[in-house]
């Protein structure tokens, strides 16, 4: 039995992905979260490397590479 008056806040999950493209002047890869297109450099490794399992600008849950059972990560993939 749940008691009525537990207020709970809760926020819709958002589901993304890691997009990949490399920096040509400083020829390095740039990891770009497909929900909030914020951008990232990282020193070593990749973001699954480094336990990225959330864009840390947006939330969203990351999900590996064309794999995602909701398809909201995959929205706008082909867009550019």
């Amino acid at each position: 039995n749940v008691p009525e008056n537990i207020i709970v806040d809760v926020a819709p999950v958002r589901h993304g992905r890691w997009e990949v493209s490399t920096d040509e002047w400083f020829e390095t890869d740039v990891y770009t979260c497909s929900k909030c297109r914020e951008s990232y450099v990282l020193v070593e490794g990749t973001p699954k490397e480094n336990l990225w399992h959330y864009c840390p600008n947006c939330g969203a849950q990351m999900h590996e590479g064309d794999f995602c059972s909701h398809g909201e990560c995959m929205e706008g993939k082909d867009e550019k």
